[in-house]
């Protein structure tokens, strides 16, 4: 009995490690767009904080809020398509432990690299959004968030509703 609890917890502990070895053989692609995320949301913030002082108005704490929740759920998205091409890596291994090398990670990590190319794109979008706030004459602005801001959410119906921030009490 004692055999087997052993080989149980020999397979247990050989399964975390390689999984720990794929997660973190993969992570910097994960980490890379991680920072991307971060440091264009703290950009949009400080951008943000500038342009609402510049309008006169003061900084509202909903807006620091929707900051973190859209940095959380860059986060949590990219870390969630690694683990799952990890764990799909794992259970291609355990299925068919003769190949090394199979497609799996390399589309997952195909998989984070546009996730961050969109991150990049809403977050450089409102940027740009924040900078049209506070220089409103600016030619140049205007035609990059032209170019970069795609209409397609006015194409989705009651999805640009969806996405207006709504105040409780107005």
């Amino acid at each position: 009995m004692v055999k087997i609890f052993d080989k149980c917890l020999t397979w247990c502990y050989s399964l975390l490690l390689a999984l720990a070895a794929s997660f973190t053989q993969n992570f910097d692609a994960v980490g890379f767009a991680l920072l991307l995320a971060g440091g264009l949301v703290v950009a949009d913030y400080m951008t943000g904080i500038v342009a609402s002082l510049y309008e006169g108005k003061g900084i509202e704490s909903h807006r620091l809020r929707w900051s973190f929740a859209k940095l959380m759920v860059y986060a949590v998205s990219l870390v969630a398509t690694l683990a799952t091409g990890v764990l799909l890596h794992l259970i291609e291994q355990v299925i068919s432990p003769d190949v090394h090398r199979t497609n799996i990670l390399l589309f997952t990590l195909a998989c984070v690299k546009y996730e961050a190319y969109i991150i990049a794109w809403i977050e450089t979008v409102s940027n740009i959004e924040n900078a049209r706030r506070i220089f409103s004459n600016n030619i140049f602005l205007k035609y990059i968030h032209w170019i970069l801001s795609v209409e397609i959410v006015k194409k989705i119906p009651r999805f640009a509703e969806f996405l207006k921030e709504k105040r409780e009490g107005k």
